[in-house]
């Protein structure tokens, strides 16, 4: 065995896929394996060397090399004596450092790349530490070895070694070898003794996610560059002699008990019940193959259905069943199971799962990390003789924080507690909590501050007593001075006293913004009175409704609006106009009015799903609360001049009329209709040096369209997602001024969570919480998640309202008793998601009830849109998930485009293919003029136009257009057997697998003279796209030896 030297073999199954990946991105050695072993004797190295020459004389693998020949990976068996046995002496390195020293050493070595059609594909550095500490780092590429072969050769290379005292080393003559195996397993393929196999691994893979991922620090890029970490994640003694225990009890292992334990908390940080991971299994199902040194590992899938009424005994039976099923039918290498299940081709994720969970077998040699790793997540598990098994956690630092992996670990290692506690237990309520991450979310849950009780009203009133001369609002160059608000709004009090108004009722209002707006409202609310905001456009019933929930008696309005608004035998119009003379006579002291704090303040109304509107009172403690920490936070001054052009009939206007009137600044007032207008708005600001505004973001970004922006310091945004573009945008036109990003429902006065925005911000969040308000987080049960986990957002605290005016049943269902809080608290249902972020912050993930998911994958259409937005011919996009999408329901691309109208789809598609996985491409793309928005500026989703509205994409045979394109069609067809080839059809559709895709960009390259790299296989679909990727890198050539000449010409005439 092993005197085969200089022979062609054909690759094994497993080493075709390993040789792929390799060519995937083949300058980062992810393919590397490193060890280092402890010696402890005199090391002769010229001995060694020779022991290692025969160690590889037995095992061809460590002789091979591979490359593509005919369209097949074939290896190359070269003589064992090209080896050298590289040497560093660290005896000279001060012993404090020693260590850390080697440590480097051995990264370095199991860093460096090897060439695959070269070899060798393995290398050894001795290490001299001290005079009898030797170490030996050997790094080995997984095409050749595997963890088994590392125990292997930990045993061959020790028999060698005892046998410079004993003799001959007692070691058996090798049954068969690598490639012999190979060979058999490629016979059994070939006569269909994997159909079995296949059957089951299509059916248990049927409807697969595409990804099973956990939430990630940071957007997935469009193609992994396999960079990676790792850390080690420690069980104390103790925990694992229960977690034992408690295997022997249910008659499973460790290893099943610890991947139980995992599945349990991916179901937990995902709210999910698909769970799909992956293992590696050894891959040696024949006794003859256990000695050998090669690449065997084969990966298998698991999926689980995890559900909440399970007990963890539950699951620890699932697990151990599945996993007994799936190493039934592991005989298949993974590369097949792959091409009999296709899933999408996508170089931003591995195939079919996400997420390692794996039982390595104890070896004496330490391993090496090698910075790279080929999923998201990888857990590798390794039994010790004794005490706790070595659990190490890789991770791609792509997607991942090393604090974000570690409080995933505490989390594992607080769940494994809970169930070996009492594995009865369901697993919602198996704790995953860590003491430390507890009293973190109770600190970030909402910070507590004293803030002045009283009357919204009152204050203004009295700031207005302090600065009775100072300008306090301002409409059409005109200005109203502290005492003149003052007094108009006092005088309008004691009028609406005389026409019947008691304090303590709700009382419409039904204007235009203007001159008269906020008097009127401070006169209500003065009179002890909440107003309730009517919008003359709307329709009658939608009115009445409102002015029936409340119990409206009284609407303040004028002449003009008088005919629009519903009448009632108990309701009386009082008419501002009209009665001017009768205001003006009233006295201008505040009426003696008492009503305690608590009471209502005022009433908005916003959409229901039964359509019928909801109205949520919120009272003065709550709108002081907010008012307090806005003013606390974001300091106006007396000169401060603050914008009001939100509709009245929206919360937003609540702070913007009275945020200022509390602090001495001034209350700019925009015209009727004016918040649409960014000319206006832009010149207004000018004019009137206003220094503070709030936008919706659509609004925000036709305001910046606007050449002439000066004065503005603070923009404030909420209502919608903040793109960091958009962010990004506005720091670019109004430089210096502060943004902030705020959330909040109507059902907690306004806003409860802020986020002061950075430059060069990849996601916005919208942040922490209000002063004595509460954000939480939570499961289905209304548990806490932990930080980073996907839950449920729910308010709390001092600005939420009491419920829905006149709907019980309503209240019921959207506020729910505060498990988190002191006995007889409310937290208020939102429907969005959420997660905590590391740092405290919140970090929003869109809604509950209407969440993207296509294929099993969660997609935040956001990511999709900032992207589509940063391409130069893309004024502004909006990408949504409809049913109605051409192919079924997806996402579709509505955007302001202004290149060439016929090629829109197609660039699009291209520019997102080059930043998003293919998952994320919109499956329709739509043109618009315009985006249809609503009353408060805020996107109309509904108005938007239906996908089909778009012309047809092109179906059927497209024959070749061009010479590029007939000469491609031709390659497919040789590679693929198949006549007719299309221009758009696809490759992996029409049969073709990786392998054909490499041999294809390697006729492309070797055809056209390109450098088209093996990757593009997984991006590229159709002849069309691969001809304007070949074109491209023509151009770029062209490019090139253009530049080449001209800086030639140039160096040449700096010469003369």
């Amino acid at each position: 065995m092993g005197l085969h030297a200089g022979r062609v073999v054909q690759a094994s199954l497993a080493q075709e896929r390993l040789w792929l990946l390799a060519h995937v991105r083949p300058e980062v050695p992810m393919g590397n394996l490193g060890w280092s072993t402890t010696l402890d004797r005199t090391i002769d190295p010229a001995q060694l060397r020779h022991i290692i020459l025969q160690i590889a004389q037995r095992h061809e693998p460590l002789r091979t090399s591979f490359t593509l020949r005919n369209r097949t990976i074939t290896g190359v068996v070269s003589p064992a004596s090209a080896f050298q046995l590289a040497q560093t002496d660290l005896t000279d390195v001060h012993e404090d450092i020693r260590e850390l020293e080697f440590k480097r050493v051995a990264e370095q070595e199991t860093a460096k790349r090897f060439e695959l059609d070269g070899g060798p594909l393995w290398r050894f550095r001795l290490v001299r530490m001290s005079g009898s500490d030797w170490r030996l780092i050997y790094v080995a590429h997984r095409i050749i070895f595997d963890q088994l072969s590392a125990v292997n050769f930990d045993t061959e290379l020790a028999a060698y070694l005892a046998a410079e005292t004993t003799g001959t080393p007692k070691l058996p003559p090798l049954p068969t070898t690598y490639f012999e195996y190979a060979a058999e397993q490629r016979i059994a393929f070939a006569d269909d003794q994997f159909r079995p196999h296949l059957k089951y691994w299509r059916a248990a893979l049927a409807e697969l996610p595409v990804e099973t991922g956990l939430p990630t620090d940071r957007p997935r890029p469009a193609e992994r560059t396999y960079r990676g970490n790792e850390l080690d994640l420690a069980l104390s003694p103790e925990l694992t002699q229960e977690l034992t225990a408690l295997a022997q009890r249910h008659g499973t292992t460790l290893f099943i008990v610890l991947l139980a334990g995992f599945v349990t908390l991916l179901h937990r940080y995902l709210g999910q019940r698909d769970i799909v991971l992956g293992t590696a299994v050894a891959g040696r199902e024949s006794p003859e193959t256990a000695a050998l040194l090669g690449a065997f590992t084969n990966n298998l899938v698991l999926r689980f259905d995890i559900r909440d009424d399970l007990t963890f005994a539950d699951v620890l039976f699932q697990v151990r069943e599945r996993v007994r099923t799936a190493e039934c039918h592991g005989d298949i290498p993974f590369a097949k199971v792959v091409e009999a299940v296709d899933p999408e081709r996508d170089l931003s994720r591995p195939p079919l799962y996400q997420i390692g969970f794996n039982a390595l077998p104890p070896c004496a040699s330490d391993r090496i990390s090698t910075a790279t790793t080929e999923l998201d997540l990888n857990i590798d598990v390794t039994p010790a003789d004794s005490g706790p098994p070595r659990i190490t956690v890789q991770y791609a630092i792509d997607l991942f924080d090393a604090e974000t992996v570690s409080r995933l670990s505490a989390s594992y290692r607080t769940l494994l507690t809970s169930a070996a506690a009492d594995e009865t237990r369901t697993v919602v309520v198996l704790d995953v909590l860590p003491e430390r991450e507890r009293r973190l979310l109770s600190a970030w849950a909402g910070p507590s501050r004293r803030y002045p009780r009283g009357l919204l009203h009152r204050l203004v009133l009295d700031q207005a007593a302090a600065c009775r001369d100072a300008p306090a609002m301002g409409y059409g160059g005109r200005w109203l001075t502290y005492g003149e608000l003052a007094a108009r709004a006092c005088r309008t009090a004691r009028w609406l006293g005389l026409a019947g108004v008691r304090p303590g009722t709700v009382v419409g209002v039904c204007l235009t913004r203007g001159p008269d707006l906020l008097p009127t409202i401070l006169g209500i609310l003065t009179a002890g009175c909440a107003y309730l905001p009517l919008e003359p456009d709307h329709p009658a019933e939608r009115l009445r409704g409102m002015l029936s929930d409340t119990r409206a008696r009284h609407i303040v309005t004028t002449s003009a609006f008088a005919a629009r608004l519903p009448m009632a035998d108990d309701r009386r119009i009082l008419l501002l106009d009209t009665a001017r003379a009768s205001i003006d006579g009233q006295s201008p002291a505040p009426p003696e009015v008492l009503v305690p704090p608590d009471s209502l303040a005022y009433v908005m109304f916003t959409s229901g799903s039964t359509g019928h509107p909801k109205g949520i009172g919120i009272s003065h403690t709550a709108i002081l609360n907010r008012l307090c920490w806005m003013q606390e936070e974001f300091a106006l001054d007396h000169v401060d001049r603050v914008l009001h052009k939100t509709p009245y009939t929206f919360d937003v206007s609540v702070w913007e009329l009275f945020w200022p009137l509390l602090a001495g600044a001034g209350v700019v007032i925009a015209a009727p209709g004016a918040h649409a207008d960014p000319e206006y708005l832009a010149q207004l600001i000018t004019r009137e040096r206003v220094t503070v505004a709030h936008f919706v973001p659509s609004r925000l970004e036709s305001f910046l369209e606007y050449p002439d922006l000066l004065g503005l310091d603070r923009v404030i945004c909420s209502g919608e997602v903040l793109s960091p573009q958009l962010a990004a945008r506005c720091f670019e036109r109004l430089p210096g001024v502060r943004l902030y990003n705020l959330y909040g429902p109507t059902e907690a006065a306004i806003d409860v969570s802020w986020h002061r925005c950075v430059p060069g911000e990849q996601r916005i969040p919208i942040g922490r919480p209000v002063a004595n308000t509460r954000l939480e987080v939570l499961d289905q049960g209304l548990r806490r998640v932990p930080i980073g986990a996907v839950g449920g957002l729910y308010v709390g605290g001092a600005q939420l309202a009491e419920g829905y005016i006149g709907r019980p049943d309503l209240a019921a269902a959207h506020f729910v008793d505060d498990p988190c809080g002191p006995p007889g608290t409310r937290l208020y249902r939102t429907g969005d998601l959420a997660r905590w972020r590391g740092n405290g912050e919140v970090e929003f993930l869109g809604r509950d009830d209407d969440q993207v998911k296509i294929r099993g994958v969660r997609i935040e259409p956001g990511e999709v849109q900032a992207v589509l937005e940063s391409h130069p011919n893309v004024d502004r996009a909006v990408v949504t998930f409809r049913e109605d999408a051409p192919e079924g329901p997806g996402l579709v691309a509505y955007v302001r485009w202004t290149g060439a109208p016929d090629s829109l789809a197609d660039v699009l598609r291209g520019h997102l293919r080059t930043r998003l996985p293919m998952s994320m491409i919109p499956a329709a793309f739509v043109r618009v003029p315009r985006f249809p928005v609503l009353p408060s500026g805020k996107l109309d989703r509904a108005a938007l136009p239906a996908p089909t509205a778009q012309p047809p994409p092109v179906s059927g045979h497209v024959a070749p257009r061009t010479p590029m394109e007939l000469v491609l069609c031709g390659i497919w067809t040789e590679l693929l057997g198949r006549p007719d080839i299309g221009v758009t059809d696809s490759f992996f559709a029409l049969g073709g697998d990786s392998l054909l895709a490499i041999g294809l960009i390697d006729r492309i390259n070797t055809t056209f003279d390109v450098a088209l790299a093996p990757r593009r296989c997984f991006e590229l679909g159709t002849v069309a796209d691969y001809a304007l990727a070949i074109l491209d890198l023509q151009l770029q050539l062209a490019r090139y030896d253009v530049d080449e000449l001209i800086e030639a010409i140039r160096s040449g005439g700096a010469a003369s």
